[in-house]
């Protein structure tokens, strides 16, 4: 019993004498918490491709130096649908990030499951997000959307993701498979190979056809800058943070340090060396850290429940909280290792108290 007593009074004097310093790394712990939690939800966001393509997917650039061809889209989905095995999806871009043309074969479309494998297939249709009910126009009891002056009979409405990267279309419209083939593709379900091949045969058709095949998802540097991009302010607002707390933690390391005198002179007196004065100070400056720690991720995770900040920080991650407690070690300990081994201040201490 006076064993816990003794216990409970040694944490409430520490905490006394290190209010300042908790208070410190708490504010620490919950910028940190919260900024590398958006930067990790950023990152984990760049792996998923826009309206609804797979990883696998390929994006493809049709053009030709004289930028005119004979040759049609029907003309490449013809020779590729000689195989009843093959399943896939066609996205047209259309010079407009809203909206999308798009051709099925034996494939759903992925942002609206029931609808029939073959929708988009010689109709002049049009599915599109909730966003968009507004554009609807009523004729003859049946839907329909206005886009280039064509109307579309609306099939399908889907409620699209809140995204910042790679955001989903707000609408679909059925790809005309009249046009030319010159153009910018997102095909799923097609491999290089194939899609190659079917190319390469249209080439001896018009011998000035040239494309470009590539893989969609976007390698790791791209996705550290897509990350950069979207999250640009969280990282200016993090340097300023981390050059403000490469400055004050010292400072406030050095009061919280000379506010111990006392308690280094007693323990001298009873004995303590060098050595064991400096494992009880880092024991009980990893105490705060942990403690402080432990209450901003709390904090922060309380704040980010309140949704004011979904948008910006989207998940509260786990690796986010990991890295801000790796930052907080680091700083911590770095600081207060220097303070007490560099500089000998614990004899310079002991000293002032004697005299």
């Amino acid at each position: 019993m006076i064993y816990f007593l003794c216990k409970e009074e040694n944490i409430i004097f520490l905490l006394k004498k290190s209010i300042y310093l908790i208070s410190y790394f708490i504010v620490i712990s919950i910028f940190g918490c919260l900024s590398f939690s958006a930067l990790a939800s950023s990152f984990n966001q760049t792996e998923n491709l826009s309206n609804g393509l797979n990883q696998d997917s390929l994006g493809l650039v049709v053009y030709s130096p004289y930028n005119e061809t004979d040759i049609l889209i029907e003309d490449l989905l013809t020779t590729l649908e000689t195989s009843e095995d093959t399943s896939y999806l066609v996205y047209k871009d259309d010079g407009t990030n809203y909206g999308k043309k798009v051709y099925l074969h034996n494939k759903e479309f992925p942002l609206i499951s029931d609808l029939e494998k073959e929708t988009f297939k010689g109709l002049d249709c049009a599915v599109i997000d909730n966003l968009l009910i507004s554009n609807i126009i009523q004729e003859n009891n049946k839907e329909y959307f206005l886009y280039n002056g064509k109307k579309y009979e609306v099939l399908g409405k889907f409620k699209g993701e809140m995204k910042n990267l790679n955001p989903d279309s707000l609408f679909f419209v059925s790809l005309n498979t009249q046009e030319s083939l010159l153009g910018n593709y997102s095909i799923d379900g097609l491999s290089v190979n194939i899609i190659s091949s079917t190319l390469e045969e249209l080439k001896k058709i018009d011998s000035n056809l040239e494309f470009e095949l590539y893989s969609l998802y976007p390698t790791l540097p791209d996705r550290i800058l897509l990350t950069i991009q979207d999250q640009l302010l969280i990282i200016i607002l993090m340097v300023i943070v981390l050059i403000l707390i490469s400055i004050n933690t010292i400072d406030n390391t050095l009061l919280w340090y000379d506010s111990r005198k006392e308690e280094i002179y007693a323990r001298y007196l009873v004995g303590a060396t060098n050595k064991n004065l400096h494992f009880w100070l880092i024991a009980e400056y990893l105490y705060i850290i942990t403690g402080s720690f432990i209450c901003g991720t709390i904090i922060a995770y309380l704040a980010w429940r309140t949704k004011i900040l979904v948008y910006i920080v989207p998940s509260f991650n786990v690796i986010g909280i990991i890295f801000t407690f790796i930052l907080c070690f680091l700083i911590g300990m770095a600081t207060v290792f220097i303070i007490i081994t560099n500089k000998g201040r614990n004899k310079s201490i002991v000293k002032k108290e004697m005299i």
